[in-house]
């Protein structure tokens, strides 16, 4: 996190502006990453606005949304894209959702179209920066945003610091904080994102992100969108 991130009242927060793509580098200011905003004071919100951002992808289900009150300049797009309801996918990975591991089964083979309408909600935001949030920021975000990075040609290495970026810094949060497992000493996170990322390469290893897409639903002109929202200066 850079030092002007760590001066925002939101948690787990950045900018995906300066990662290096192909053919460009994602410009600043265009598309966000963090946890939930739901505990913002009116301070936080107009840092966000100050930041630019305009639309809020909010990954979240329904039973972990919090009663707050938004700006109205804010426009939110509410795209789980997972349904923890499902009892026999929480039997299988309800103790591994905090890793790149359970990635697959959710895009390929369970919830298709709900990634689908995360990934279109960044296609068709009006212009001004795009904030993408789950709840810790980590998992749900970091699996949609493997996918644009992914989709724009970002180096697996880059992918893989920015999913390890936000496990830094949600750790570090519930540290001081408290979280709903605890958090990891410094010995532990090691060897949890020695296992990441293994699994997150072999996420992307078995993604096609373009044909993904266009398979779920996404159509060339949102593509084409996304590409220019991610890589135009």
């Amino acid at each position: 996190m850079s030092g002007a991130e760590s001066d925002f009242e939101l948690h787990n927060l950045h900018d995906l502006g300066g990662i290096p793509a192909s053919g460009g580098v994602i410009p600043p200011g265009r598309l966000f990453r963090s946890a939930n905003p739901d505990a913002l004071t009116a301070l936080g919100w107009q840092q966000l606005l100050d930041a630019g951002i305009r639309t809020i992808v909010d990954l979240r289900n329904d039973d972990e949304l919090m009663s707050t009150v938004r700006p109205g300049e804010l426009r939110v797009e509410r795209r789980p894209v997972e349904d923890h309801t499902d009892s026999e996918f929480m039997a299988v990975w309800g103790d591994r959702l905090g890793s790149p591991e359970y990635y697959y089964p959710v895009v390929a083979r369970l919830w298709p179209h709900l990634v689908a309408g995360a990934v279109s909600a960044v296609a068709d935001a009006p212009p001004g920066g795009i904030l993408i949030h789950c709840m810790a920021g980590r998992d749900r975000t970091g699996m949609i945003a493997a996918i644009l990075l992914e989709l724009v040609g970002v180096d697996r290495n880059a992918v893989f610091d920015d999913f390890a970026h936000s496990a830094r810094e949600i750790n570090a949060w519930w540290r001081i904080h408290g979280g709903p497992r605890g958090s990891r000493t410094d010995a532990e996170m090691v060897e949890y994102l020695a296992s990441a990322r293994v699994s997150l390469n072999g996420f992307l290893d078995d993604l096609d992100a373009p044909a993904y897409l266009a398979a779920a639903g996404i159509t060339q002109a949102q593509l084409e969108r996304l590409r220019a929202r991610l890589l135009d200066a």
